[in-house]
């Protein structure tokens, strides 16, 4: 159990955390937090730890340093009441990162492809790969219950049968050949997207993939609104590095 739950941690930290805007507020995040809490203190011990924590995240908090004690708690470590830490990741509030905003700005605005309303993300997928469906019986059987019951509880498999959530493959095509030569395994036990690495929620686009090829195409191709561009937002940051990464390679 306690191996499981960590690769969980890991695979959000890896996947999930890069497509949501930093807000955090405390340092360890609160998914350092939990996975040292688990490696610390086990499974149930840790996990509690990890929750309080991220119930304890909140507006109404200050926030600041709070590292895992080596002594089960559900509360603030005490020991780093007075500790100060300046987050590194405040995008676009940071001065740093609104500096880098103005320079990656400077370089991909005319690149930029830009529309009212952003298509749809299964037509975007469609425009830049071969893709498979998959259906819900195709992906229970590569996870025991347990993993499917982790998996469900973060919201990464919420509803097999749902329709926000669309699961796919890319066959071994030409067009897939790009993305296919850049392929990262999550944990080489669970091989969690080896052979299925797309999940995509059509409301944000991609949930996880485990090509970063082809999820910075999508960004790019798929592009932003003047919305984006007006609030300089988290969403233009992630498809300005990605053309960046994209011309780079």
């Amino acid at each position: 159990m306690k191996r499981i739950l960590m690769r969980i941690i890991r695979f959000y930290q890896k996947y999930i955390s890069p497509q949501t805007p930093p807000s955090c507020r405390y340092h360890p995040t609160c998914s350092s937090y939990a996975l040292e809490a688990v490696e610390k203190h086990g499974a149930l011990k840790g996990g509690v730890m990890g929750t309080a924590r991220i119930i304890r995240c909140n507006p109404f908090v200050e926030g600041g340093v709070d590292e895992v004690p080596d002594h089960f708690t559900i509360f603030r470590n005490p020991e780093n009441i007075n500790d100060e830490y300046i987050p590194e990741f405040l995008m676009p509030v940071d001065k740093e990162a609104q500096k880098r905003m103005t320079t990656l700005m400077a370089t991909y605005e005319k690149q930029l492809k830009i529309s009212e309303q952003l298509p749809s993300s299964l037509a975007t997928l469609q425009e830049i790969a071969d893709i498979k469906k998959l259906n819900a019986e195709e992906i229970k059987k590569e996870f025991s219950e347990e993993e499917l019951d982790l998996l469900i509880d973060i919201d990464i498999f919420p509803n097999l049968s749902a329709d926000d959530y669309q699961y796919f493959t890319l066959p071994k095509t030409k067009k897939n050949q790009p993305y296919l030569k850049e392929v990262e395994n999550f944990d080489l036990d669970l091989e969690l997207g080896s052979k299925y690495p797309l999940v995509v929620l059509e409301k944000t686009g991609i949930w996880y993939t485990n090509m970063p090829h082809l999820a910075q195409t999508f960004l790019v191709t798929r592009g932003i609104t003047e919305t984006d561009i007006e609030n300089k937002s988290y969403h233009l940051w992630l498809v300005l590095n990605a053309m960046e990464k994209l011309e780079n390679k």
